[in-house]
């Protein structure tokens, strides 16, 4: 599938750490992206002071196998890893610093995938049971918990119903407080309440507008469009709220605009939107025409 004409190719970020899993934004036009490699870790781009169109490198830490990554309002970021003695979501200052470290949940977090964070602070973890190796259905599920690690609810089991996972990877909180779930094996996206009341779903398994392959990426923009990296098919797609299709691109390659397994997604608040290309070990940068080309340093 080629190019959207609505979004043009802006520019490509290499990154230190290979295979590049999750991908974040800040408000000051920061970039996030981890590693999903167990060699890998975490690094920020972050734009250069008068050039707006310019990104540079500002700090990378070995973190450990990054999974997911998203920003609280208080501008700190949230990663969820895992670790050669276990899973954690750690908290990152803008500086790169950590701040805290918590293995969060009912039973403890055992496959954290996906994070996304709510305008008032809340933190959803999509886990999964299928990496592991351990047979247990209630794994598939999303945790709500507060930004200390405090839990508050949990849903979701193994099947292919309504409100049932499997390998739920992605996950990203509207606007709206709508929660919306990369259903990565299921081939679909489901929309939920804050609570973890269903509320609808999309897709299926397949190469057309609206189906997907695997998708594990999913991001939500300020005016609620539901952007999802649909991996398998190396492409993105854009929805409506309701999975109403509006634009898709990309296809698998190396090129500009070319994916290869691309796993995170982000958009920021001027509409620009943000890939981990995975196997490519790049994030690349879109926006909607016109263009404006930016640099990396």
């Amino acid at each position: 599938m080629k190019a959207d004409p609505t979004f043009v190719f802006a520019c490509a970020l290499p990154t230190r750490f290979p295979h590049p899993k999750a991908v974040a934004v800040d408000d000051a036009g920061g970039v996030y992206a981890g590693s999903s490699g167990w060699a890998g870790g975490l690094e920020k781009f972050q734009r250069t002071s008068g050039q707006p169109s310019t990104f540079a490198s500002a700090w990378s830490v070995e973190a450990g196998r990054v999974r997911g990554i998203a920003l609280l309002p208080d501008g700190t970021v949230c990663v969820s890893l895992r670790l050669t003695t276990g899973c954690d979501i750690h908290r990152y200052g803008p500086d790169g610093s950590r701040m805290a470290a918590w293995a969060p949940g009912s039973r403890g977090l055992r496959n954290p995938a996906g994070v996304a964070t709510d305008p008032e602070g809340l933190v959803y973890v999509a886990e999964t049971k299928a990496w592991d190796g351990r047979p247990d259905a209630s794994y598939d599920r999303v945790q709500k918990l507060t930004a200390g690690g405090r839990f508050l609810a949990a849903w979701g089991e193994s099947g292919s119903g309504d409100g049932q996972f499997n390998l739920p990877v992605g996950i990203a909180v509207g606007p709206d407080g709508v929660v919306y779930v990369a259903d990565t094996y299921n081939s679909r996206i489901q929309a939920f309440s804050p609570a973890g009341a269903f509320l609808r779903k999309w897709g299926a398994f397949g190469h057309m507008g609206g189906e997907f392959n695997c998708p594990q990426g999913i991001a939500v923009s300020p005016d609620g469009r539901v952007y999802v990296a649909d991996t398998c098919n190396n492409r993105i797609q854009v929805f409506q709220p309701d999975g109403t299709l509006e634009a898709a691109w990309g296809q698998r390659g190396s090129g500009q605009g070319e994916f290869w397994l691309p796993c995170g997604i982000a958009v920021d608040g001027r509409g620009k939107v943000y890939v981990a290309d995975t196997m490519n070990s790049r994030v690349q940068v879109f926006q909607q025409a016109p263009r404006e080309a930016c640099r990396e340093r």
